[in-house]
């Protein structure tokens, strides 16, 4: 490169001669701007020293900036304004003397760049000069006067930008106080700059060899019109605005702040040559220029005037638009600022006038928006002797006018095109503009010339404005907005007639003038035979009069104005004339209104009749009809006998219009309230309505009858309606004719809905009358036939009357203030009706939606407490009458409905007596005050008290036979019906209110009769069956549902209520009530007596309640053991327990007696216990209450001990409440030992044959305790044992054949009581059942629980378990399967004990529940898909969870096999030799029901589309969902090689089993919504699995429509993830639909894909190589969510193959696709291979994509198996290619390349290891 051109240049070292050469370089600095054509030098070739001093950095990127390319310029500019703004010359190491040269270098480089035809480098360019100037401070000015020039030029730039960034530069460097000066420093030099920049040409602007004319031409406008704008810049910078005088006289005043002589040889020598320049650009700018000139230097104006009007006034001619705003603003400036003298010095009709019309004439040449609204500024500037020239007489001229308004209509056939603007009410036609200033100059021209001059008043007037009205209001076509043209025109009107007396005249007259509207016969239809006439007239008197209307067109003149066009035209017009009806205008606006109804009425009885009718109708809608006659009564009988006999002629021409009779109405009624004389009224009143009675009489056409209530209802808003009333009105009518029914609202309610009847009360009494037998008629053939009556829609029969007719007379009468008793009777008659449809399903659908509108005034109030008691007695009438007959039929009694009617009912009476009423019928009812006896005590809900009283019954029976008979079912099922009505009315006002209706009458005995009923209904009652009605779509919610409903939801909550209120009334004295005391002495052995137990129970948890204040609670427990005191003295000193009594009173009061109590209650019974011997006792009773109490107590304590825990720390807690000691609990584990020798002895042959009733004995007295016994005992044993602090405690050998011989008998139903036929009678016999049962699945519960098995059955193994679990299987099933069993009631306990088994479940392993599955596999299956009609519907769902729990292991083992597959024989082929038959294989599913279940889309999901909150249907489907869900379970858990079994099944005979289920559940799925999937963590990445997702069914109790649809999402999800070949297909199949097609593609792209894609990577990314991989090469593969790429690589031998997977939005819909990216080693016909069976993996094996790439692996694997290395290089790759060249003697393998190498080097061609020869 030579020697070094830039050593030593940098620093003071270097110092130039002169500044010569930067003169030279920088042209501008000496000679000024040569053009941009000097620039063709490099910047690099220049001699100027200073260049040389630029640092080399700045050297090459300077040198960047003179590309021709802009990127490369654009580039330069950004890295230059980088370097730049990292200049801080405030840094010590920082060169001053080198910012001269580089700003000289830069000023040359921008004043090129300033004009790029690049607009970023321009925008760049200015960057970087802020840049440099903000970082050089006060370095810049001695540039500033070289740079201002360019620097406006940039700022001036007119491209489109966010940004001025020029701008935004000079304001960053020079703050806002400074700037004026530097316009003045720089003047002069930028000025000359800018002019030098005019002088270029398209020829001078570039070199024309090398860039196109084009670009020269747009370089060449962008330069003169930036430079013009730039002169303006500164101009408006330096100079301020001119004072203008208001003299003709030239004045010198000039206030320019700078020498403007510099600016006049700028005009001077090329400015106005620019207004003739081709391009619009410049032309538009140089007018702006010249503007700002006119504006800011008038001293050059005034020196140049003559020019400057001849130029200004001739701007008329550009035609240009784009260049019209600043044209105008020339223009009027110029005019502005001189006045008339601006006129003055050219000759105007020649030079300007011409201009002006032309301009006019085309339109404005399309600135309509610019240029209309600037004539009229225009107009303003025109002197008088333009106008009207110089004459002084009053005789004139008016050709200016008569110009000036033609050559503007003109133009409207330029402006107005159809195409364009096609809606004619269009408010951006430019009509609308033209239309503004037109007007506008008429009244300007009017008020200024025309109240001078009379001829140019009339031609404005007369002629203009005249032609106006008459042309819009007569001819069809119009070329203005409708409301646009009449606001104009009206203001300009109003204008006009306020402007003098003389123009209010003249218009009054042009709106008398009959041809102001087209009522004359010109445009009758009947005179329109020739239109040619009309054309030939119109057109001659356009040439004789030249007043052309300003939207005549020869084309649209013969269509006269239609009348729906000018109704319209009518009705904006006199809209707007309302609105502008103030004083000032009123007698305009009047003058036209009266004229255009005068005229209206005098077409009334001619051909316009229809016509007029409308007019006078748009007429009346907006104006008073006083207004118009002006109270005339001559006027006003005139019109009233011609619009009544217009009436009488329309009413009996049978083709009157609906429109047009409402208007003569209306018109009638407006003129009939001006009459002052009622008696008159009346008489024409009764006049009119005759004629209407007439003819629908005689007629009965709708038409007439509406008219009628239009009639009615407009007079009641004009006139008195008293004024109207009517004797024979209502007799002249039909009332069964439904038609009547407006007519019949019009009579008896005025306009505001006010009862106001023109007809009697005898009238209106037998309306009542008639309606009333019609109903009662109705009712008794419902129900004494039982049938289902028809709508009534015979009107032509008089008996026929249709509900929904009835419905809407009574509403009407309901409304009203009359008050009679024939309306009482009718609404009682309707609350009748209501209650027969509203339980009758099939009259329900049909009438409960007209009976409606009746809703709010049925069951309320009638104000008379007799008829509301009359209505309340029908309601529990209806009740007590029905509730066992029609609920033992069809299940329709509908409580909710009764108790809403009643509630309605009495909460409208507005007092307490209907309550009182209410309250005393329910306490009287026999059924209700009985129930205490039927009370069957939820033992699972209050389990305070040993049930002892399940055998009372039993031992009644043994001793006598004379026995209690239990209620009957029908009887109970009455009674829960008649009290669930009644609590739910109680609910609605709140128990509060109960007690203090108890209080108030002294009825203490009605809260102990409430609180009885409550325990009732919270006890263990027979729930009613869930009927087969459950699949009908009926409206009525079934009885039994109601009553499930209410047991589930309400009962327990209101009993809680209940108490707490109680508690609220009374306080503390509550326990010395009456109905309190009742409670405790009642409490005894029976049931009865545990009732009463149970009912103290609720008090005593009450004031044991953590949420009670703790002072508040130990006074109430003081204050309840003192009142118990004074009854059972005995219960507080815990010495024994001696009777049931006293042991249910000690139970139920556990909670709050005192510790001491207890303990001496514990020690006496373990005293009792542990003297026990081997010997039976001679009585059981005492050891039970023993076992009990202990039992009790435990129990309590175990349970405050769990409640103090959270309080006290567990350590401390349990040495403080320690239940019983060591010592105490080993002797008890000994008594286990005494009763298993009771047992034993009892059943040895020798007793039985002595006591044979003594086992019985033993079971009935001991049973109970025992269970709660032994479940202690083994509660104990597991928290000892699961304490790491205490000795582990087992069970011997004897004390656990105990436990389990009993767990056994319970588990297995076979203990003694059960088998005893005489205890099977008992009522209890059921309760007692389950409480055994869930007792010892308690017991069998926390066995299995933690270790607890090898402490209480030690040495036991599995085979425990297994038994005990079958059994517990088989008691389930049995419990919940059979649905006509009638040995397992379905009760209010039963969800207590399906819970209980749900959970014990749940503890069993999966190995074991695998096993005992199997024993049960169809009925476990049938358990999901079948409705449990023997349990509650409310625990269908659990039962449903826990089938499918047990089959979830079944199906989830890998070991499972569905699906066997066989081979068949062809029987007609040998099947010898022919190998072109396909091999026939049949598959057998293993469950028949299974498979049917699968199936079953008829019993599921089709029905489902009739009935979507079905719960039959629903619970079907929801068991067809989880059959599906187990199918994939056990799908996903075999192998590849075994899933092929099970495809085949899918697909089978042709088949797609897949696509049938997708086919039906893809219609439910919320298209909106996201699948529910389950997320199972699986090592280092979340999995999805193939869970049940329960978390769906949780959160409500029914199965609800919502619920199924998750669920299909869900299994659609499951199938998309595990079958995508079937999916796939499915998704083919649907193809051809094109909204299913577009729906699947949609919700599996949008919620399902994302979700697989993303499983898919993280299963990718989680895999690990596992030890039993063999192969040595190194396999690694990750995978990206964002990408969605999968990349596998394969390295061995330190050579890698890859690939990559790519996955689509959509998969798996489309498969994914496969890229090798490198494929060392292996041909290309093995690569094709491997990917065709990777394609086949994922297509139809439905392998995952860590499959496809194992699969690879494996196929590499296996290729590369025993492959050597290659003896020469000792590599397994050489250039891609493994050994395949071998010797046949030492069989060894080459690479070619090296033995190909050897044969060269060696120079032989030997093996290199046998030397055998290879040629």
């Amino acid at each position: 490169m030579g020697k070094d051109r830039d050593k030593g240049f940098r620093g003071a070292k270097y110092n130039p001669s002169s500044s010569g050469e930067a003169n030279s370089l920088m042209g501008s600095q000496s000679s000024g701007f040569i053009g941009f054509s000097a620039f063709s030098s490099n910047l690099t070739n220049a001699t100027d020293p200073d260049y040389y001093q630029v640092e080399p950095e700045y050297k090459v990127l300077l040198k960047k900036l003179q590309k021709k390319d802009s990127i490369s310029r654009i580039k330069g500019l950004e890295e230059l304004n980088s370097k730049f703004q990292k200049i801080n010359i405030e840094d010590p190491e920082f060169n001053i003397t080198s910012i001269s040269p580089l700003m000289n270098a830069w000023e040359f480089m921008y004043k090129r760049l300033v004009n790029d035809d690049d607009r970023n480098v321009r925008d760049l360019a200015s960057q970087c000069l802020g840049s440099i100037g903000s970082r050089i401070g006060k370095h810049l000015g001695p540039h500033v006067k070289s740079l201002l020039g360019p620097w406006i030029l940039a700022v001036c730039d007119q491209n489109d930008q966010s940004i001025n960034y020029a701008l935004a530069s000079f304001q960053n460097i020079f703050p806002e106080k400074k700037r004026n000066d530097v316009f003045k420093f720089g003047h002069d030099d930028a000025l000359t700059y800018l002019c030098e920049n005019l002088q270029e040409t398209p020829q001078t602007i570039g070199d024309s060899k090398s860039i196109s004319q084009e670009i020269l031409q747009e370089r060449y406008e962008r330069c003169i019109s930036n430079s013009l704008l730039a002169i303006e810049y500164l101009i408006n910078n330096t100079t301020t605005a001119a004072a203008t005088t208001t003299t003709t006289e030239t004045t010198n005043t000039s206030s320019s702040t700078t020498n403007t002589e510099i600016y006049e040889k700028i005009f001077e020598s090329q400015f106005f040559s620019f207004f003739q320049s081709k391009s619009s650009n410049i032309r538009k700018t140089a007018y702006r220029v010249l503007a700002t000139v006119i504006k800011k230097i008038p001293g050059y104006v005034e020196k140049n005037f003559k020019d400057f009007s001849s130029k200004v006034l001739g701007l008329f001619s550009e035609k240009d638009s784009s260049t019209h705003l600043y044209m105008w603003d020339a223009i009027i400036s110029f005019l502005k600022s001189y006045g008339d003298k601006a006129w003055g010095n050219v000759d105007v009709r020649k030079h300007v006038l011409p201009r002006l019309w032309a301009f006019l004439r085309s339109g404005c040449y399309g600135s309509f928006e610019l240029s209309y609204p600037s004539i009229l500024p225009l107009l303003t500037f025109i002197p008088n002797s333009i106008v009207i020239g110089t004459t002084t007489t009053t005789d004139i001229n008016i050709g200016f006018f008569k110009e000036l308004f033609t050559n503007l209509e003109k133009g409207l056939e330029v402006v107005d095109n159809p195409r364009q603007y096609g809606n004619p009410n269009s408010a951006d036609r430019p009509s609308n503009l033209l239309l503004s200033c037109y007007l506008e100059c008429l009244v300007y021209s009017s008020k200024k010339w025309g109240q001078q001059y009379q001829q140019v008043n009339d031609y404005l007037i007369d002629t203009l404005l005249f032609n106006f009205y008459s042309n819009h209001f007569n001819l069809d076509h119009s070329c203005f907005s409708e409301k646009l043209f009449i606001e104009k025109l009206l203001e300009s009107t109003i204008k006009l007639s306020n402007s003098s007396n003389l123009n209010l005249l003249k218009i009054q007259n042009l709106f008398n003038s009959n041809n102001f509207i087209g009522f004359n016969s010109t445009i009758k239809k009947e005179n329109l035979e020739n239109d040619s006439t009309i054309v030939e007239t119109t057109t001659t008197t356009d040439k004789n009069n030249n007043n052309n209307p300003i939207n005549k067109k020869e084309e649209k003149i013969i269509q006269p104005i239609s009348n729906e066009t000018l109704i319209s035209r009518l009705t904006t017009f006199l809209i707007l004339c309302s609105n502008n009806s103030n004083k000032s205008n009123n007698i305009v606006i009047q003058g036209i209104v009266k004229k255009l109804f005068n005229l209206a009425c005098d077409n009334l009885n001619d051909g316009n009749q229809e016509l007029s009718v409308k007019i006078l109708d748009i007429i009346l809608e907006n104006y008073k009809i006083d207004q118009i006659f002006s109270n005339v009564s001559d006027d006003i009988k005139t019109t009233l006998n011609q619009v009544i006999s217009l009436l009488e002629s329309l009413i009996n021409s049978q083709i009157a219009f609906s429109s047009l009779l409402n208007v003569i109405i209306s018109l009638l009624t407006k003129i009939l309230a001006l009459i002052p004389d009622e008696n008159e009224i009346k008489s024409i009143w009764s006049k009119v309505l005759q004629m209407f009675l007439s003819s629908i009489n005689k007629n009965n056409s709708n038409l007439i009858t509406n008219g009628l209530v239009y009639l009615i209802n407009s007079a009641s808003d004009r006139i008195n309606r008293n004024l109207l009333l009517s004797t024979t009105l209502f007799k002249s009518i039909k009332i069964q004719d439904k038609k009547q029914l407006q007519l019949i609202k019009s009579i008896l309610f005025n306009n505001n809905n006010e009862f106001s009847p023109i007809i009697p009360n005898e009238s209106v009494e037998s309306l009542i009358e008639w309606i009333n037998v019609k109903l009662v008629d109705i009712i008794n053939t419902m129900v004494q036939l039982n049938l289902i009556f028809d709508n009534g829609n015979n009107d032509d029969d008089d008996d026929n009357v249709s509900i929904d007719y009835l419905v809407e007379l009574s509403k009407l009468l309901f409304t009203s203030t009359f008050k009679s008793k024939s309306l009482d009777t009718l609404l009682i008659e309707w609350c009748k009706f209501n209650i027969e449809i509203n339980h009758r399903p099939s009259l329900i659908l049909n009438y409960k939606a007209k009976c409606n509108p009746i809703d709010d005034y049925l069951f309320s109030s009638t104000l008379n407490i007799e008829n509301d008691k009359f209505i309340l007695s029908l309601l529990t009438n209806f009740l007590d009458k029905n509730s066992d007959s029609i609920i033992c039929t069809n299940d329709s009694l509908n409580l909710n409905y009764l108790s809403s009617c009643v509630i309605k009912l009495i909460k409208s009476s507005g007092n307490d007596e209907l309550y009182s009423y209410f309250i005393k019928d329910f306490t009287s009812n026999q059924l209700i005050i009985n129930s205490k006896d039927q009370i069957k005590i939820s033992w699972f809900r209050f389990n305070r008290i040993t049930p002892f009283y399940l055998l009372d019954s039993y031992s009644l029976k043994i001793s006598d036979n004379d026995s209690t008979a239990i209620t009957t079912t029908t009887n109970i099922d009455k009674l829960m019906k008649i009290l669930i009505f009644n609590l739910k009315v109680i609910e609605s006002f709140g128990l509060d209110k109960f007690i203090n209706n108890c209080d108030k009458e002294n009825n203490d005995d009605n809260i102990q009769l409430l609180l009885l009923n409550l325990l009732f209904i919270n006890g263990d009652n027979k729930l009613p069956s869930t009927p087969t009605s459950v699949a009908s779509t009926t409206a009525i919610i079934s009885t039994n549902e109601q009553v499930l409903e209410f047991i589930e939801n309400t009962s327990t909550n209101l009993l809680n209520q209940f108490i707490e209120s109680l508690f609220k009334f009374y306080g503390e004295k509550i326990f010395d009530c009456s109905w309190f005391n009742g409670i405790i002495s009642n409490i005894g052995d029976g049931n009865n007596g545990g009732v009463y137990s149970i009912a103290l129970k609720l008090f005593v948890d009450y004031i044991t309640n953590d949420s009670l204040i703790p002072t508040t609670s130990l006074k109430l427990k003081s204050t309840l053991l003192n009142s118990i005191k004074t009854t059972v003295d005995s219960i507080t000193s815990g010495n024994s327990i001696d009777s049931i009594k006293q042991l249910n009173l000690v139970q139920t009061l556990l909670p709050i007696l005192q510790k001491e109590t207890i303990d001496s209650y514990k020690d006496w019974s373990i005293t009792q216990l542990s003297q026990l011997s081997s010997s039976i006792p001679t009585k059981f009773k005492s050891i039970s209450i023993q076992l009990s109490i202990l039992s009790s107590i435990v129990f309590e304590r175990e349970q405050q001990k769990h409640q103090q825990s959270h309080q006290k720390s567990q350590q401390s807690q349990q040495d403080e409440n320690e239940i019983l000691r060591e010592k105490e609990w080993l002797s008890l584990l000994n008594l286990i030992q005494t009763i298993q020798q009771w047992n034993s002895k009892i059943k040895s042959p020798i007793i039985k044959q002595q006591e044979p009733e003594l086992e019985l004995l033993l079971m009935k007295e001991i049973e109970l305790p025992l269970l709660n016994f032994i479940l202690i005992i083994v509660q104990y044993l597991s928290n000892v044992n699961s304490n790491t602090n205490k000795q582990s405690i087992y069970l011997s050998n004897n004390q656990s054949q105990f436990v389990q011989s009993f767990l056994s008998i319970w588990l297995s139903n076979n203990f003694t009581l059960l088998s005893n036929d005489k205890f099977k009678s008992n009522g209890y016999y059921q309760q007692y059942r389950n409480l055994v049962e869930y007792q010892s699945l308690k017991i069998y519960n926390i066995i299995i629980s933690n270790d607890n098995i090898k402490f209480i059955v030690p040495g036991i193994g599995d085979q425990f378990q297994i038994d005990h679990s079958i059994l517990v299987l088989n008691n389930w099933l049995n419990r919940v399967s059979n649905r006509n069993n009638n040995s397992i009631e379905n009760s209010s306990d039963s969800s207590y004990i399906l819970e209980l088994y749900s959970n014990t479940f749940m503890k069993i392993s999966n190995d074991i529940k695998y096993k005992i599955s199997l024993t049960k596999l169809d009925n476990l299956i049938e358990l999901l898909s079948t409705f449990n009609y023997s349990t509650s519907i409310y625990n269908n769902k659990g039962i449903k969870k826990t089938s499918y729990n047990l089959l979830e292991c079944y199906f989830g083992n890998e070991n499972t096999q569905l699906v066997k597959s066989f081979l068949l024989e062809d029987e007609n082929n040998s099947g010898v030799g022919d190998d072109s038959e396909e091999e026939k294989v049949s598959f057998i599913l293993f469950s028949n029901v299974f498979e049917k279940i699968l199936l079953d889309f008829d019993s599921t999901f089709k029905p489902m589309k009739k009935s979507k909150d079905n719960q039959l249907v629903n619970s079907i489907s929801m068991g067809q969902l989880m059959c599906w869900n187990l199918l994939l379970l056990n799908y996903s858990k075999i192998d590849l090689n075994r899933r092929s079994v099970l495809n085949g099944w899918l697909n089978n005979n042709n088949i797609q089993k897949v696509t049938l289920f997708l086919n039906q559940i893809f219609q439910f799925i919320n298209k909106d919504e996201a699948p529910t999937t389950i997320i199972a963590s699986s090592g280092e990445s979340n999995v999805y699995s193939i869970q049940f997702p329960f978390s769906i069914i949780d959160n409500e109790q029914l199965i609800t429509y919502r619920m199924i649809q998750k669920l299909c999402s869900n299994s659609l999800f499951s199938l998309v993830n595990y079958l995508p070949s079937m999916v796939r297909r499915w998704a083919d199949d649907n193809s051809t639909n094109p909204k299913m097609n577009q729906q699947i593609q949609s919700y599996i792209t949008r919620f399902v894909s994302p979700i697989i894609i993303q499983n898919e990577i993280q299963r990718v990314n989680s895999y690990r190589c596992t030890d039993n991989d063999s192969s040595d090469a190194k396999f690694q593969i990750k995978g990206s969510t964002s990408s969605k790429e999968v990349t596998a690589s394969y390295e061995k031998d330190e050579m890698t193959i890859s690939l990559v997977l790519f996955i689509s939005e959509n998969y798996p819909l489309r498969v994914l696709t496969v890229e090798f990216s490198k494929r060392v080693g292996v041909s290309e016909s093995q690569w094709r291979q491997w990917l065709l069976s990777m394609t086949s993996l994922l297509l139809t094996q439905d392998g995952t994509v860590l499959d496809a790439c194992l699969l690879w692996k494996n196929s590499l694997d296996k290729h590369f198996q025993g492959v050597e290395v290659c003896p020469i290089c000792y590599s397994m790759f050489h250039n891609g290619t493994i050994p395949k060249f071998q010797c046949k003697t030492c069989k060894n393998k080459f690479h070619a390349g090296c033995i190909y190498k050897w044969f060269q080097t060696s120079h032989k061609s030997n093996c290199p290891l046998c030397q055998t020869d290879l040629s």
